[in-house]
């Protein structure tokens, strides 16, 4: 039973605070949806943290109950607090086991795990958040036209979510995915349009056009707009994308003969003190960039790949590639008269250990 529904109206006063209550009962029925209540903390600028039973969150505001009961029922319009952070809760399990499935990069498993948040919960956040999450899944496994029926079935659900920007940005992603960049723009303009959509949306939505851009064979194009986004402010509002966006802007850099520029952004993502696969992400792309041309890269190279394999810790999209450099990149300074004995004995000892 949903806590905003548990307050009998036989338990009230008189018929007239009976009649009010019904009203509001209803008008909670129709902002709310379907879902339970759930516990979280919203957070406002300037005073302490409001623990809550949530009703519903969305673009026009988060609607709460100070008890369980439901009785004491209050909002706060969009713009009046910072965030709503939900409660670990029984109801989210399956949730939770898919973003732990995400993080050890098993997508299959976490297509599971989300279509049963998205099946099974009662309340209104989990299947939001499992469904992009679930899109996210299908991108990484190649399946953008089923990315594409989760942000649909999402944008029906939940046409007034507050993670309406996210959907777009990943309609928009899978649309590049299919090459179908005009797609893409249009997601872009999408976000741009709509300042509801909040602080994120024009970053995805230069994003998207870098995508765009990049799919036109115009890396030069796709790097400014990434470089106007690749900032400390995107840093603090976004960190993990922010991290992506350096990524692919090394590489749109590379490819646009803008190799100085590449590597001081993956240098800083690599000693950006992120989690540790923002930094295997990052050295193995400072490993590429720096090729094997002659032994002073290939050395350098080496070094770079075999941190990225330090970091990635199991992770495949890493891992596989780093390991797979490494050994290749020993073998050749290993028939290079430029290099030392002892330095090659080394390469041979690090490379052995795969």
């Amino acid at each position: 039973m949903s806590p905003h529904r548990t307050c009998p109206l036989t338990a009230l006063p008189d018929p007239v605070t009976r009649f009010a209550a019904a009203l509001l009962i209803l008008a909670l029925a129709a902002f709310a949806g379907a879902g339970d209540a759930a516990r979280g903390v919203i957070h406002r600028d300037g005073v302490a943290p409001l623990n809550a039973w949530i009703i519903l969150e969305n673009l026009d505001g988060v609607r709460y109950s100070i008890d369980k009961d439901g009785i004491q029922v209050a909002e706060f319009k969009r713009g009046k607090y910072i965030k709503v952070e939900f409660k670990d809760e029984s109801d989210n399990k399956a949730y939770e086991n898919g973003l732990k499935e995400i993080a050890k990069e098993r997508y299959d498993t976490a297509v599971k795990m989300f279509e049963n948040a998205v099946r099974l919960s009662k309340t209104f956040w989990v299947p939001e958040r499992a469904l992009l999450k679930l899109a996210e899944c299908h991108l990484a496994l190649g399946k953008p036209d089923a990315a594409l029926a989760a942000v649909a079935q999402f944008e029906k659900q939940t046409p007034r979510s507050v993670l309406l920007g996210r959907a777009i940005t990943l309609r928009g992603r899978a649309a590049l995915a299919l090459k179908k960049p005009e797609d893409a723009t249009a997601a872009a303009t999408a976000l741009e349009s709509r300042a509801e959509l909040g602080a994120e949306a024009p970053i995805q939505a230069k994003v998207l056009k870098a995508g765009a851009a990049r799919a036109g064979a115009k890396p030069a194009d796709a790097a400014a707009l990434l470089e106007t986004v690749f900032t400390p402010d995107t840093a603090k509002l976004m960190p993990n994308d922010w991290a992506e966006i350096g990524l692919t802007l090394a590489t749109d850099l590379a490819a646009a003969s803008r190799s100085d520029a590449a590597y001081a952004v993956v240098r800083q993502l690599a000693y950006s003190g992120l989690d540790d696969s923002v930094a295997a992400r990052a050295h193995l792309s400072w490993a590429l960039l720096l090729g094997n041309a002659n032994a002073a890269a290939a050395a350098a190279a080496f070094d770079h790949a075999a941190l990225a394999t330090t970091y990635a810790k199991g992770l495949p999209s890493v891992n596989t590639p780093a390991t797979a450099l490494v050994k290749r990149l020993a073998s050749q300074l290993d028939k290079d008269p430029a290099v030392s004995a002892e330095d090659k004995r080394e390469y041979r000892i690090y490379a052995g250990k795969f």
